[in-house]
């Protein structure tokens, strides 16, 4: 076996790896915060827990969901990049129409601090980046 045969299945065997990575995110289960809109998730509180930060967010019904980094909001496949102490952190991936590209849009929620008030979203929108359509 030559050198360009051993290159070939090392590629072939990459190859494979990244097509079941990329099969695996597209069959993953949604999780229950990604059948509701962002805009109707309310970030109720968020603490350092044993030395990683968590947040708790409440749903439409009154429900409260913990999440950390890497958890799933939102029907615009939103992903948690980052929580503190005043916010929570968020890329969502959006379909751009004419392009067929994706977008990640960058969100940061704030964590909702006015007892007075019934719990709301508040949020600022970052700038997308595009990546290409697959």
């Amino acid at each position: 076996m030559n050198h360009n045969d051993k290159f070939r299945k090392i590629l072939i065997v990459v190859g494979v790896v990244l097509l079941m990575a990329s099969n695996a995110f597209a069959t993953r289960s949604r999780e229950y915060l990604e059948t509701i809109e962002i805009d109707d998730l309310c970030i109720a509180y968020s603490k350092n827990h044993q030395g990683f930060w968590v947040a708790e967010i409440k749903d439409p019904a009154g429900f409260y969901h913990t999440v950390t980094v890497g958890s799933h909001i939102g029907k615009n496949t939103g992903t948690i990049t980052k929580i503190t102490n005043d916010t929570v952190e968020v890329i969502e991936l959006i379909l751009e129409e004419p392009s067929g590209n994706w977008i990640e849009r960058p969100l940061t929620l704030k964590v909702w601090r006015d007892p007075l008030q019934s719990c709301r979203t508040q949020r600022s929108i970052g700038r997308g980046k595009q990546r290409r359509a697959d």
